[in-house]
């Protein structure tokens, strides 16, 4: 898939790396990381910031959903990855909505690599809490009847595997077509009204932004919820 904008590339032994891609990612997680500074360095009881509220209702909505779905052996590492990965999404996901820039994860390398990130920690976390002989049970299907294991065993297998593509190519293609169509309206001549929806696309992709980066956090949860579950 051809970027949006150009690109900077560089060739370190041999190998390729897509600079600009890199750069903007490394640009997402100082962003990230100062605004969880700003968050905890001012944060009071008495009189809170708008970021200690924002980050607040963040641990306290994803905390909700992590103690229906996680083993409590995992919850409060597995809230800090989510939390930590639901606030890269939300500023990655947006950063290409600045005139210029372009989002991170609207390359396919960054969404995938986040993707086989949230399939080895379910793999692990499985493993973690129903030890080997549980983790392989689990590949055996749904059904625990003798010999089922021979029909739902590939099945399991494949649909395990199928996740990190679903997870990648749904993140990025809604970021990518929505960066596409920001710039196709942003080129309209203002004498052709070009700037009124480009506003409103904007708006709505600041939406679609937050709607993606929630529910790849959410699939994350929901994955290691059925991985760790005692009824698989």
């Amino acid at each position: 898939m051809e970027p949006l904008h150009p690109h900077v590339y560089w060739h370190v032994l041999g190998f390729t790396f897509d600079g600009t891609v890199l750069i903007y990612s490394w640009v997402t997680m100082a962003i990230v990381f100062i605004l969880g500074r700003l968050a905890v360095r001012q944060a009071s009881p008495g009189r809170p910031t708008f970021l200690q509220n924002a980050f607040e209702l963040l641990l306290e909505t994803l905390g909700g959903f992590v103690r229906e779905q996680i083993h409590p052996k995992q919850r409060r590492l597995i809230l800090s990855i989510v939390a930590s990965l639901f606030t890269y999404l939300l500023v990655a996901n947006l950063i290409g909505l600045i005139p210029g820039q372009t989002s991170p994860t609207a390359d396919l390398n960054v969404t995938l690599g986040m993707a086989i990130g949230v399939f080895l920690l379910v793999q692990i976390s499985g493993l973690y809490i129903k030890g080997l002989r549980g983790y392989i049970e689990h590949f055996k299907g749904p059904i625990k009847a003798p010999l089922t294991w021979i029909f739902f065993g590939p099945l399991t297998v494949v649909e395990e595997l199928a996740k990190p593509l679903t997870l990648s190519f749904r993140l990025f293609g809604n970021i990518f077509a929505g960066e596409v169509l920001l710039g196709l309206l942003v080129a309209i001549p203002l004498w052709l009204g070009g700037f009124i929806p480009a506003v409103a696309w904007m708006a709505f992709s600041i939406i679609v932004g937050f709607i993606q980066a929630f529910i790849f956090t959410m699939l994350t949860l929901v994955y290691v919820g059925i991985m760790t579950s005692e009824e698989h």
